[in-house]
């Protein structure tokens, strides 16, 4: 998808946010980071100094003894993707004199946002799988922030998913991929209704 696909201009300002920011800057960084550090060797002199073990040879090898350092990455691409979705709620309402919902922090409940939204006239029953995925992707961002990523009782019940309070949930570029094509199709459909 380019830039022009999209009618409206503050939705295509949005996309691109999204897409430079988060997308090819964040993203970017999170999948070459291992690679990157794989072609980095710790020098003998140094790796002795430290006091590490032999078989730390590169800058992953060191980063890797600790489970979640580079699913870390893709963490904070859900969060600055959320925040990127956070942001255009607040430019799209207040643009388009959209109705607040009650409270601080309403542009983070993603579904008082979208229950807004469909009460002032936007049908996303065709989106509805992009939303359960950015629906995922706040719940995420959620436990990255406040449990670096271990899942507790509000992420087990909001999400119906087969894990475990405590458990590390992972987060892949697959899963960030999903959630990014999601809000671009949030976006596209949203897009439509305020092209009119």
């Amino acid at each position: 998808m380019q830039p022009r696909d999209f009618k409206t201009l503050l939705i295509r300002v949005h996309y691109v946010i999204a897409l430079e920011g988060t997308n090819n800057t964040l993203f970017w960084f999170a999948t070459s980071a291992p690679i990157d550090d794989k072609q980095r060797p710790f020098p003998t002199r140094l790796r002795s100094a430290l006091g590490l073990s032999p078989d730390i040879n590169t800058m992953f090898d060191y980063k890797n003894r600790i489970p979640g350092i580079y699913e870390r990455l893709y963490q904070f691409c859900v969060i600055s993707l959320c925040s990127d979705m956070e942001f255009f709620f607040k430019d799209l309402f207040s643009t388009y004199g959209y109705k607040k919902g009650r409270g601080r922090g309403f542009f983070q409940r993603f579904d008082g946002v979208i229950s807004q939204l469909s009460h002032d006239g936007i049908d996303f029953s065709s989106i509805d799988k992009d939303l359960k995925n950015l629906r995922l992707a706040f719940m995420v961002r959620h436990i990255s922030v406040h449990n670096l990523g271990l899942v507790d009782q509000d992420f087990v019940a909001s999400t119906k998913l087969p894990v475990k309070i405590g458990d590390r949930f992972d987060v892949d570029q697959t899963l960030y991929r999903k959630m990014f094509d999601s809000y671009v199709a949030l976006l596209k459909h949203i897009d439509s209704y305020c092209a009119i």
